[in-house]
């Protein structure tokens, strides 16, 4: 153990001393702003995780016509989601029950584009799904 007291300086010479607490405050300062940053990217994709379950939500309730509206109003969830969606317009055709209008839908994964309704989604999208890393999720 050694003879001197806590918080005494290591080197009785300034200029050491002056460096020795400029580096504790630069380790100080540093971690603060490393902090910063990770609280600002957890922020980031916490919103971005709630923007891709609101999907997940309307997905199992067969609302795309409710995706399309939020994808059209709010650029971040449409640019987070994983597809985008668009109500297919027939011409001279009247579509009464928003359940069976069709919609076009663009995978971006895989760039693939399908024309689905709502019905069809509310349907067939809950389930299990196995994932990459083997676990099961389910909708």
């Amino acid at each position: 153990m050694s003879n001197r007291n806590i918080g005494e300086p290591m080197s009785s010479n300034k200029e050491d001393l002056e460096h020795q607490v400029s580096c504790i405050k630069l380790i100080v300062n540093d971690t603060l702003e490393a902090v910063e940053l990770a609280e600002c990217q957890i922020q980031d994709l916490q919103a971005r995780r709630a923007a891709l379950r609101r999907d997940l939500v309307d997905l199992k309730d067969g609302r795309l016509d409710k995706i399309e509206e939020r994808h059209g109003m709010d650029e971040f969830s449409k640019s987070t989601s994983v597809f985008m969606v668009e109500k297919k317009v027939e011409i001279g055709k009247k579509e009464d029950n928003r359940w069976y209008s069709p919609f076009v839908i663009f995978i971006k994964s895989n760039e693939t584009k399908v024309t689905i309704n709502n019905s069809m989604t509310k349907i067939n999208a809950p389930g299990a799904y196995k994932m990459k890393n083997d676990e099961t999720r389910f909708l």
